[in-house]
C-alpha cells in the first residue's frame, strides 16, 4: 500500500521515534511535511511519549507542553478546555481540534472534543500554536491541535485495564488488521469515574473504527467515531466552603451526550506522485440532554475538495473549496438555527533556493446563519511567511496572518446582535538543532477585535450573556527544548511568556483573565535494561485572574507547582505494568475561578490519585 499517499491524506504512516528531533507532521500544511520544512509553531507528541507519559486522557498528555494551558471548571479532569496563545478565556472556541485533519467541533461554543479518539489508537498529537486561519478557517485564532490515528500492515490486538483513585475504572480493546491493499483499525472502550468533588461522576463507552483501502490509484479512509456519555456536574463554590469541605459544590446538573461522527476520505494521485485529489465528506450528529440544554442537537455535514500539486521543481501548492452545512435544533426555545458556509482557500510554498522558503496563503469564506432571519458574514484569511536557513543549523522563520471567529449556533441562538470576531498575528521563530537536540525560540502578537465572550452582565439581570468585547492584544515568547541524551533517556523543557490586554474602552490595561504570565515545564524520561520505564513531569503556572474579572479587582487564582511521575514495565514483550501518580506531593490549590457580580467562587483540583494499568497484546 502506498503509505505516503495515505500520510498526505492526513493520516501518519510514520513509526514513533523515541524523541524524534524533525518529525513528519501534517497540520502545518495539510499534506505530509517535515517539522523543519514548516514556517509555524508546531509541537508534538509521539506515540512512545505518550505511553512514557503513563495518561489516561489526552488532556494530561497535553499538560506536557509549556504553550498550552487547562482549564478544568469541574476539578476532576474529564473534560477540560484546551487554551494556546493566551486565548484562556472562551479558550474552546478558538483552538481547533483535528481527527487526521478533519474538524470534529459540533459548532457549539463548547467547542472541539479532545476526548473523541482513545489514546491506544493514537500515533502522534500535533499542536500548532498561532492562526491557522488560511488552512482551516473559522475559530483557528489560537490555534488547532491534530490527533493522528495509527495506521499499522500488520495484525494485532491490544486490551488495557485500568483501575484508579475516586472510583476510576477503565477497559480498552484496540487492534489492526492488514492486507496488501487494506488496513483496519479498531477500539473499544468502557470509562467510569466517581469524581474528587460530589456529584462529578461520569461514565462514557466509546468505538473508534477506521478502514482504509487501495484500489489502486484511488486511497480511500474511512473513519467512524461515536460515543455516549453521562456526566454530572457541580458549580463553582464559595472559597470559605471549600475551606471546610474541599468536595463541596454548588449548582448540581446532569447530562447525557450522544455523539456519532463518519467521515470519507478519497485520495486520487497521479503515477509521478507530483499532484493529489483529495475528496472528504464528513458528517456528525451530537444530542445533549440536560436540565440547563434542556435538549439540543447539532447536525453538521461537511464535503471539502482538495488539489496537492507540485509546481516545478521549486513549489507546491494545495487549493482547496470547503461546504459546510450545520444545523441547531433548541428544545426548550423551540428553535431550530440552520449555518452555511462556503470557503476557498489556496496556499504556495515556494523554495526560493535551498535555504529560503516563502508561504503565500488567502481564504474566502461566506456564511450564512438562519432562524427567521439570515445574517450573513463575509470574511477572509491571509498569510504571508518565511523560513530561511542561516546555518545548516539555525533556521528563522518570520510569518504573518489575519484570522476571523464566527459566533457559534448556540451563541447567536440567545444573543442574535453578535459580529464576527477578527484579528491579526505576527510571530517570528528561531529553530536550533544540534546533535540530538532542538530548540525553538518564538516570539509573537495577537491583536482582535470584537472578541467573543460569555460574561456576566450585572444589567442585564445578574445572568450571563455572550457579548463582543473590546480591542485586546496578547504578546509572548515562549522556548521548548527537546533533548535526546541516549536512546534511553529524553528531556524536555518548555517556557511560556505571557503578556495579555485590553487595549481599549473601559478596561483599556487589564490583564484578560485565566492567562497565566509565565508557564514552565520540565519533563524527564528514562529507559532501563529490564525494560521498565520511568517519567516524571514537572509544571508551574503562575497567579492569573479569575474567569470574568476583566476589572482585575478579585483575588487571582494563586501560582502552583505539580509533579506527576509515571512508572512501567514490559513482561515477557507482551504485557506491561503501568503505574501513574498525579500531583505527586498533593498541593492543594483552585483549578478553576469564576467572578458573579462582587462574589468569586472557586472549584478545587484534585488532590494527588494513583492509576494502575495492566496492557496485553496478542
Amino acid at each position: 500500500m502506498n503509505q505516503s499517499l495515505i500520510a498526505a491524506a492526513l493520516v501518519a504512516a510514520s513509526t514513533p521515534v523515541f524523541a524524534e528531533i524533525d518529525p513528519i507532521v501534517i497540520i502545518g500544511d495539510r499534506y505530509e511535511t517535515k517539522l523543519s520544512d514548516t514556517v509555524q509553531s508546531i509541537s508534538v507528541i509521539d506515540a512512545q511519549s505518550i505511553a512514557d507519559s503513563g495518561a489516561t486522557t489526552v488532556a494530561q498528555v497535553l499538560s506536557q507542553l509549556a504553550n498550552v494551558t487547562l482549564h478544568d471548571s469541574q476539578g476532576n479532569g474529564n473534560s477540560p478546555s484546551v487554551a494556546l496563545r493566551g486565548f484562556s478565556n472562551d479558550s474552546a472556541q478558538n483552538v481547533v481540534i483535528l481527527i487526521d485533519g478533519v474538524p470534529v467541533d459540533f459548532a457549539t461554543k463548547e467547542g472541539g472534543q479532545l476526548g473523541l479518539i482513545n489514546l491506544s489508537s493514537i500515533q502522534q498529537i500535533e499542536v500548532m500554536s498561532g492562526s491557522a486561519g488560511v488552512l482551516y478557517g473559522d475559530g483557528t485564532t489560537a490555534g488547532a491541535i491534530n490527533i493522528v490515528t495509527t495506521t499499522a500492515n500488520y495484525d494485532s490486538d491490544q486490551v488495557r485495564v485500568t483501575a484508579g483513585s475516586f472510583g476510576h475504572g477503565e477497559i480498552q480493546l484496540n487492534g489492526t488488521r492488514s492486507t496488501d491493499t487494506s488496513a483496519f483499525s479498531y477500539a473499544v472502550s468502557a470509562h467510569s469515574r466517581d469524581g474528587y468533588r460530589y456529584f462529578t461522576d461520569t461514565k462514557k463507552d466509546q468505538i473508534n473504527l477506521g478502514l482504509t483501502h487501495d484500489f489502486g490509484g484511488v486511497t480511500s479512509i474511512t473513519r467512524v467515531n461515536g460515543s455516549v456519555e453521562d456526566r454530572r456536574t457541580q458549580g463553582t463554590t464559595a472559597a470559605a466552603t471549600i475551606a471546610t469541605d474541599r468536595r463541596s459544590g454548588g449548582a448540581e446538573d446532569s447530562y447525557r451526550y450522544d455523539r456519532f461522527g463518519i467521515a470519507q476520505t478519497f485520495i486520487a494521485a497521479n503515477a509521478l506522485g507530483d499532484a493529489a485529489l483529495t475528496l472528504t465528506h464528513q458528517t456528525s450528529d451530537q444530542e445533549v440532554v440536560g436540565p440547563s440544554a434542556g435538549f439540543t442537537d447539532t447536525e453538521r455535514n461537511d464535503v471539502r475538495l482538495t488539489q496537492q500539486t507540485k509546481l516545478g521543481n521549486s513549489a507546491q501548492a494545495v487549493v482547496g473549496i470547503e461546504r459546510k452545512q450545520t444545523r441547531y435544533h433548541q428544545r426548550w426555545s423551540g428553535g431550530t438555527y440552520k449555518q452555511a458556509s462556503n470557503a476557498l482557500f489556496g496556499r504556495v510554498n515556494w523554495d526560493q533556493k535551498p535555504s529560503r522558503r516563502w508561504v503565500f496563503g488567502v481564504r474566502t469564506d461566506q456564511a450564512t446563519i438562519k432562524k427567521t432571519t439570515t445574517t450573513r458574514f463575509d470574511n477572509s484569511a491571509l498569510e504571508l511567511g518565511v523560513r530561511q536557513s542561516i546555518t545548516p543549523d539555525v533556521t528563522l522563520s518570520l510569518r504573518a496572518d489575519t484570522h476571523y471567529r464566527l459566533p457559534t449556533l448556540d451563541e447567536i441562538s440567545s444573543y442574535p446582535n453578535l459580529v464576527d470576531q477578527t484579528g491579526r498575528s505576527i510571530e517570528a521563530s528561531l529553530d536550533l538543532v544540534a546533535g540530538r537536540t532542538r530548540t525553538t525560540l518564538t516570539a509573537f502578537q495577537i491583536d482582535n477585535k470584537n472578541e467573543i465572550s460569555y460574561s456576566y452582565n450585572p444589567g442585564f439581570g445578574g445572568y450571563w450573556e455572550t457579548t463582543n468585547l473590546d480591542r485586546s492584544t496578547r504578546r509572548g515568547i515562549s522556548a521548548a527544548s527537546a533533548i535526546s541524551v541516549s536512546d534511553s533517556l529524553a528531556l524536555n523543557l518548555g517556557i511560556n511568556l505571557l503578556d495579555t490586554e485590553f487595549s481599549d474602552g473601559t478596561i483599556a490595561g487589564n490583564d484578560i483573565p485565566m492567562a497565566p504570565a509565565h508557564t514552565v515545564t520540565l519533563g524527564v524520561a528514562k529507559t532501563f535494561a529490564d525494560e521498565s520505564r520511568i517519567n516524571v513531569q514537572a509544571r508551574y503556572e503562575s497567579s492569573k485572574s479569575v474567569y470574568d474579572d476583566y476589572a482585575n479587582d478579585s483575588p487571582k487564582l494563586p501560582s502552583f507547582v505539580e509533579v506527576d511521575l509515571a512508572w512501567s514495565k514490559t513482561i515477557k514483550n507482551s504485557t506491561d505494568l503501568g503505574v501513574r501518580i498525579s500531583n505527586l506531593f498533593d498541593r492543594e490549590r483552585f483549578a478553576y475561578g469564576v467572578r458573579s457580580g462582587s462574589a468569586e467562587n472557586y472549584v478545587p483540583n484534585m488532590p494527588r490519585t494513583f492509576e494502575v494499568s495492566l496492557t496485553r497484546r496478542f
